[in-house]
């Protein structure tokens, strides 16, 4: 690859040129490419846009990829040229950085390049990267109860349990503050999952006991996400069976032939839940939250 040349702002009509240079990178990109499939490359500050920089070599050839989405998060692809679009993307979004995320090493030289290596973080996280061929999905007995049933959930229990979830979500797994406008904005992430059909709720004998979805969905790939039970109901397998419940529907129903997932390095728990439905460790990736 030649030496890098110059970055720019990204826009409609670059888009197979991004998606040619990220596909290689799949597991750790499925942000980038979900969110550019769904909201395009043009930034207004809206839900899933953000400002899109790639850095070139002489050749015209992609080098690195770095966007700050509309909820001030640099999200990182690639190598050479990484900081400049990094820099560039920050400079013309006009946003503060509310965190990075990518492959952990790309993770911590954008954190370096903009001086932060050393700001305390809310979520300062080096996550296991886990693949799963939807193929290979080991169910747990649990999904063999009859009262055991995943369906997207009412209007009302969004309102009235999910979005306290959520936000108790974000201040155990995310490091948030409960501060006021927590569950509002929870609730909001919510009602937008729900709104794609990328949510789910576990019931068993009628009661609410888990909740599942998918951050992100491109190319056959579903991104695991925001999996939550509340913890006077931990330890029954209720996570894992509705992550596995998800994952059926996303290969019937959607054309899903894979899935990734992140979790933090030091969270056992977790770990092992995926590991028992066959999800293996692919890499490393990092989610830096200021």
């Amino acid at each position: 690859m030649g030496e890098v040349v110059g970055e720019r702002v990204l826009s409609a009509g670059d888009e197979a040129q991004l998606f040619a240079f990220l596909e290689p990178h799949l597991d750790s990109s499925l942000f980038l490419i979900s969110n550019a499939e769904k909201a395009g490359l043009v930034d207004h500050g809206e839900p899933l846009q953000g400002t899109y920089v790639a850095s070139f070599d002489s050749r015209g050839r992609m080098t690195a990829v770095a966007a700050h989405f509309w909820n001030g998060n640099v999200m990182l692809q690639g190598d050479a040229g990484l900081e400049q679009a990094a820099r560039r993307a920050c400079e013309v979004s006009g946003r503060n950085i509310r965190g990075f995320i990518g492959p952990w090493a790309l993770v911590c030289r954008a954190r370096q390049a903009f001086g932060l290596a050393d700001e305390p973080a809310s979520h300062d996280g080096q996550e296991a990267l886990y693949a799963l061929a939807l193929e290979e999905l080991q169910l747990p007995s649990s999904l063999q109860r009859g009262d055991a049933v995943l369906r997207p959930p009412t209007e009302a229990e969004v309102r009235e349990v999910l979005g306290g979830w959520r936000a108790d979500y974000h201040v155990e797994c995310l490091g948030a503050e409960r501060k006021t406008d927590l569950v509002e904005r929870a609730l909001q992430e919510t009602q937008r999952w729900v709104a794609v059909g990328t949510l789910w709720v576990l019931t068993v004998a009628g009661e609410l006991v888990a909740m599942t979805g998918f951050n992100s969905e491109t190319r056959g790939n579903v991104q695991v996400g925001g999996v939550f039970t509340p913890p006077a109901l931990r330890g029954r397998g209720y996570a894992r069976a509705a992550v596995a419940a998800s994952l059926q529907l996303a290969r019937a129903e959607r054309g899903a032939v894979r899935s990734i997932l992140f979790t933090s390095k030091t969270n056992t728990p977790a770990r092992r839940a995926y590991e028992s439905l066959g999800y293996r460790v692919v890499g490393d990736f990092g989610l830096v939250l200021f």
